[in-house]
């Protein structure tokens, strides 16, 4: 083998007996050692050896042979479970391998460590060994949406949760891989504290059907430099004191991140509110002005929960407590690009170019510049807009229409771009729905941190067809709100465009 010679095993994996009991014909930690060695060997094409002791008895002295295995491998594998944290036999196998390890160069490797933690069930922050603790952790289980109640991946008979299981193995595999590389390339050690130095973001934990976005959204912005938060991340707190290790671990951030979906999540221990929902609270309470919260919802939620709903109102309606907010309702790669035009903004020197739209072609009479309109709208009412559209060219006024077609990130800037230049804003809210018409109408609250300095001459929200509930109710303080008849022509516009028109071309 080209890679780690002189370490023998080359992983070594640390588990309870217990878990390893037959349930339904599996055998939890056999199937995954198998499963691991399968991944681990593809990914770095040699034989891998992977050790555990198979025995399923034994007396209480700590064998010989154990603790040689333990101090002869790269990479320590701690199962997590209750039978973990209850067994001296795993603390001893912890405390040996960082025994053997600090006698070699340490168990840091640069931001990584020789050890990866798997939680196979839900245990109390408190009762897992301090090292581990501080680990971010490959999650094996899921809450039930109904019951509360957990279900391991290996054990649930459902297609999906068999996937998850793979995907959690493969991203151990990869995990496994990338310490060997830095173990053969003689990377040196690094303290604890040395990990990543970009901005630290809270990235709150969620219900379990949001488990995979706050994956994927964690791993793109550790790949940037930024510190995650919280570091104690494999599962969220069961009771008080894993509440306040979040709430000084917020206390450390700039920027908070929610991620909410159709469950309402876990209700730790002595809690009326989910740990969701109390961490939104936590945030939105910070005693300083410096924590900018982020809401992410996905477009389209099916299926929510009663008590969810209320709480998703809540928070559109940011009838949850003050602060900086933001909510968002898109895909999870919008919210990506977004995160990154907020945390990575647009030198000076850019944004000097907004304050007022930029030198066009002369085209009215008198040499001076056309009345500029942006008017925003639903693909799906680009037929009923057409009117409107004609009614504004006909009067002289320059009209800029959404993109649609193109990559996620163009499309943005280009929305931008068209409110940065523009002297009036128009929404035309047909057949979207009104997270729609709310995200449009929070993008006037960046338009600062986006450049423009200036105030729009006019900001309005036109109602049109089809009728909902919704629309009857709607209310707006950063525009005007303008329900459209259904004969409806250009000229309902005129008092509204009508000065600003005349104003352009005095």
């Amino acid at each position: 083998m080209a890679f780690l010679p002189e370490y023998s095993p080359h992983v070594f994996v640390s588990y309870s007996h217990i878990d390893d009991e037959p349930f339904n014909g599996t055998r939890w930690v056999t199937e995954f050692h198998k499963n691991l060695v399968q991944r681990i060997q593809v990914y770095v094409g040699a034989t891998v050896s992977v050790w555990r002791d198979p025995k399923l008895g034994g007396s209480d002295v700590f064998p010989q042979e154990i603790e040689k295995q333990v101090r002869g491998s790269a990479v320590l594998v701690s199962i997590i479970s209750p039978g973990y944290v209850h067994s001296e036999w795993c603390r001893r196998e912890l405390d040996t391998f960082l025994q053997a390890a600090e006698a070699h160069g340490g168990v840091h490797l640069g931001s990584k460590r020789r050890i990866v933690k798997v939680v196979k069930t839900p245990v109390k922050v408190a009762e897992v060994p301090q090292m581990l603790q501080e680990l971010n952790g490959h999650v094996f289980f899921r809450e039930e949406r109904d019951t509360g109640r957990f279900r391991e991946f290996l054990l649930d008979t459902g297609g999906e949760a068999r996937q998850k299981y793979e995907a959690a193995i493969d991203d151990i595999a990869q995990e496994v891989k990338t310490i060997f590389e830095l173990l053969d390339s003689g990377t040196s050690a690094a303290p604890a504290a040395a990990v990543s130095t970009g901005v630290p973001i809270f990235l709150a934990h969620t219900s379990s059907d949001l488990y995979d976005k706050r994956l994927f959204l964690k791993r793109e912005l550790q790949a940037r430099g930024y510190q995650i938060f919280p570091r104690k991340d494999e599962m969220p707190p069961l009771d008080e004191s894993g509440l306040e290790a979040l709430r000084a671990d917020l206390d450390q951030c700039k920027l908070s991140v929610h991620l909410l979906g159709s469950r309402y999540g876990i209700i730790p221990e002595g809690m009326e509110s989910s740990i969701v929902e109390l961490q939104y609270t936590m945030a939105e309470q910070r005693k300083d002005s410096t924590l900018t919260r982020i809401v992410w919802i996905p477009p389209d939620l099916a299926g929510v929960q009663d008590r969810q709903l209320k709480f998703l109102d809540a928070v559109r309606n940011h009838d949850v407590g003050g602060g900086a907010v933001e909510v968002l309702e898109n895909s999870i790669e919008d919210l990506k690009t977004f995160l990154n035009d907020r945390l990575n903004p647009k030198p000076a020197a850019a944004k000097s170019k907004a304050p007022s739209a930029p030198v066009a072609a002369d085209t009215s009479e008198e040499g001076h510049q056309p009345l500029r309109v942006y008017l925003i709208h639903d693909p799906r009412d680009t037929d009923a807009i057409q009117p409107l559209q004609n009614y504004l060219f006909d009067h002289g006024i320059q009209v800029y229409l959404p993109s649609f077609e193109g990559d996620p990130d163009q499309i943005r800037e280009d929305h931008k771009e068209n409110l940065l230049v523009s002297d009036v804003v128009l929404i035309w809210w047909g057949a979207a729905n009104a997270a729609w018409v709310n995200s449009k109408t929070r993008d006037f609250a960046k338009l600062k941190a986006w450049g423009r300095t200036e105030p729009f001459r006019a900001t309005a929200v036109l109602i049109a067809n089809p009728p909902n509930a919704q629309k009857n109710t709607f209310r707006c303080l950063d525009a005007k709100v303008i329900k459209l008849p259904e004969d409806f022509t250009g000229e309902i516009l005129s008092p509204l465009l009508g000065d600003l028109e005349n104003g352009a071309r005095a």
